[in-house]
């Protein structure tokens, strides 16, 4: 399937995932006024059909895309494939073909960078502090062996102002490491 260059961009990064975010957050008020949930209301099973698609969306990658294959659109709806031919226009109400040969549900679109965004400050914040955990582990490692040549033994455990005390203590004169 080569990029169609008359359709737009995809609305979301190719390597947005958010398989492990198990909650789509339905905004009820204006699902309630749209077109898609009007037809819904006189086609109870358009609404099942609308529901599995922006569901199965949340959970594919990237988030709030779905291949564009009738069998698969079919069976991520749950609709039998016979009828999908007669709901197919309706149950993609909304939905955008884009360039990359999926098709993409603006509003799950919506939702997804948000939860995109705060996953990967999560990530960012999960980084920084695997990062000071390691500078950490490493400066007291260098307390440690600095401690260990002067004849100074700490418990392994000692929490680390305290170390930091030990070592300015016997290591440094206040200014910097002492030698001997």
């Amino acid at each position: 399937m080569g990029l169609q260059n008359d359709l737009p961009d995809p609305l979301m990064p190719a390597d947005c995932d958010l398989r492990d975010f198990p909650t789509l957050m339905l905004d009820v008020h204006r699902l309630r006024r749209s077109k898609a949930w009007l037809k819904a209301k006189r086609k109870p099973e358009l609404g099942f059909y609308m529901m599995n698609l922006w569901t199965a969306a949340w959970h594919e990658v990237p988030t709030g895309s779905l291949e564009d294959d009738d069998d698969v659109l079919a069976d991520l709806a749950m609709c039998d494939p016979d009828k999908w031919r007669e709901v197919r226009e309706d149950a993609l109400h909304g939905w955008v073909k884009c360039s990359d040969g999926r098709w993409y549900n603006p509003t799950v679109c919506e939702k997804a960078v948000h939860a995109w965004d705060s996953k990967l400050e999560r990530l960012k914040r999960d980084d920084n502090e695997r990062e000071r955990k390691r500078r950490e582990r490493e400066a007291r490692s260098q307390m440690f062996n600095a401690l260990r040549e002067v004849n100074v033994m700490p418990d392994w455990n000692i929490k680390t102002g305290e170390l930091r005390e030990l070592y300015a203590k016997h290591v440094t004169d206040g200014h910097g490491p002492v030698t001997h």
